[in-house]
């Protein structure tokens, strides 16, 4: 209390923060100084018994009630209908033959038995970096980094990520189970940026350090997107289809969140709950468990999340399920399998890929050859909207190379096919 009171700032406000935060100095001097406004969130978290006494969409028997975090956000959440995308039948190369099946794979992607996050992930024994290394493989591949500072403009964000490393966030203080999961993956993240070849190594470290100059809600999403990402590389064939799923997901759900709230990203931080992390934390508590999207858990323990009313839910679901595009997966896929350089950072395995398309006892009768370059098919590899046809390099030759007519049949003969068994 005496340190954050000799920060310039009165008792009463140190002692709002500090009950706000369940006494954690650290993070009630970040919240003191993020220029929100304390005695408003104070009171939301006061009245948090209230809000949801009152509130016949916060009753215990709600869809929507959720038991994380430190306050429930007493906010109406209006949606324009008109923001809503309008429904599309999708197929893929103009094919109306394709049309069930794209439904069918679609409706098993959006659902919980597409879902990789569970209760009881195995963990991976790794050595983890120590701080000090943790530290020097972000300094040698993110210029300047010691120069860059959090939201509040006081604070490098290499010392909060020192912390977050050894302690977890402050947000999730009081949810064990969370904060040993973060704890784990961010080192587990380090740990593996650091096997990456030089040049892949700036893309995700790029991502966390984005995510540490955001909110505390923000950290935990990407750390857990990112974890997931990493951890499904070293998992079975479809798993790491699954990871891929998951990216696609949490970019549709990030669309999602500013189709349908335009203006959130101009929103300051008098009203925190109008921000589009806080609103993401939301959104996926809404429809997460029902689409089988990552990171509920760590949402929940989002004091500025809020619940959604049945028609707002609707249109959060609606929205989600005509952005999400089987032919946006079907490049990502080739995209990922098809790079070049023999040193590309890829999320599928192509020996796993090869194994899987070879074994007859997992493969549901797949066709094995269709994942090598066909000649005769040039005109099914195409870029992205562009005519120009691609073919693998020489040395390539040998290594699957896909088009988005193979992939199809693959997601088909993965999880619609599924006997059950698709270990690698």
């Amino acid at each position: 209390m005496e340190q954050l009171i000799q920060l310039g700032f009165s008792e009463d406000l140190c002692k709002k923060a500090l009950e706000i935060t369940f006494n954690d100095p650290n993070y009630a001097g970040e919240l003191l100084f993020s220029g929100e406004d304390i005695n408003a969130i104070y009171e939301e978290f006061k009245n948090q018994n209230n809000v949801k006494n009152n509130d016949p969409y916060y009753s215990s028997d709600s869809d929507d009630e959720f038991d994380g975090g430190y306050s429930k956000v007493n906010h109406k959440h209006v949606i324009n209908e008109s923001l809503v995308p309008e429904e599309k039948i999708e197929k893929i190369d103009n094919d109306n033959n394709t049309i069930e099946l794209v439904q069918a794979i679609k409706e098993f992607l959006l659902s919980p038995k597409a879902a990789t996050e569970k209760e009881t992930d195995d963990k991976e024994e790794f050595t983890a970096l120590n701080t000090e290394e943790m530290l020097t493989l972000v300094r040698d591949n993110i210029p300047n980094v010691d120069s860059i500072l959090d939201r509040t403009g006081s604070t490098p964000i290499t010392h909060l990520m020192s912390l977050t490393y050894q302690n977890g966030l402050p947000l999730y203080k009081n949810q064990p189970a969370i904060q040993a999961h973060t704890i784990h993956a961010i080192h587990y993240i380090f740990h593996k940026i650091a096997q990456l070849p030089d040049q892949s190594k700036k893309r995700p470290l790029q991502r966390i350090c984005d995510a540490f100059k955001a909110c505390q809600a923000e950290q935990g999403r990407v750390v857990d997107s990112i974890y997931g990402s990493l951890s499904g590389r070293d998992k079975d064939f479809a798993e790491q289809i699954l990871a891929i799923v998951d990216e696609q997901k949490d970019q549709v759900l990030e669309r999602s969140v500013n189709m349908l709230n335009p203006d959130a990203w101009k929103q300051n931080d008098d009203i925190p709950h109008l921000q589009v992390p806080h609103i993401q934390s939301s959104y996926r508590i809404a429809i997460g468990d029902e689409f089988g999207i990552r990171g509920i858990r760590n949402a929940k323990a989002d004091y500025c999340a809020f619940g959604l009313t049945p028609q707002a839910k609707n249109l959060v679901k609606i929205t989600f399920e005509r952005l999400f595009s089987i032919q946006d997966l079907l490049d990502l896929i080739v995209f990922d399998v098809n790079q070049q350089e023999a040193d590309a950072e890829r999320v599928i395995d192509r020996d796993a890929l090869g194994r899987w398309a070879g074994d007859k006892d997992i493969n549901n009768d797949f066709d094995s050859y269709s994942i090598y370059y066909d000649e005769e098919k040039a005109s099914d590899y195409k870029t992205n909207n562009k005519d120009e046809v691609i073919k693998p390099l020489e040395e390539n030759e040998y290594q699957p190379f896909l088009s988005c007519k193979v992939v199809l049949s693959i997601l088909e003969h993965v999880f619609l096919k599924n006997n059950g068994n698709n270990n690698n």
